[in-house]
């Protein structure tokens, strides 16, 4: 599932993400995208839930990026119920420098 938020009304990150899956050799038949006009991530896996119901999935992957990933986990976590297997992975994100204490710079 390629999912994210609207850059444009015409167009948004699960665009690209689908284009990027394309490339990496994914069937285009096998993507599902997801653009939304979410204002926060709870009300993304909000939503995300009921589709992982009506598809039946019992297992999902969240790749999202490193700076993003622990929020991720504990919020779908929350809203996902305990019998999807949640799982979330942190993509690097080359403009991102963290510092110490825990703030951030982008390049």
């Amino acid at each position: 599932m390629a999912s994210g938020r609207l850059l444009r009304p015409y167009a948004g990150i699960s665009e690209i993400i689908e284009r990027d899956l394309e490339s990496h050799g994914v069937p285009a038949a096998s993507i599902v995208k997801f653009s939304h006009r979410f204002a926060n991530t709870r009300e993304e896996a909000e939503t995300l839930t009921g589709l992982v119901a009506s598809r039946g999935w019992r297992r999902v992957l969240v790749v999202t990026s490193n700076y993003h990933a622990r929020r991720t986990r504990f919020i779908f976590g929350r809203v996902f119920p305990p019998s999807v297997t949640l799982r979330v992975s942190a993509a690097r994100d080359p403009s991102l420098i963290p510092l110490t204490g825990g703030n951030r710079v982008w390049a």
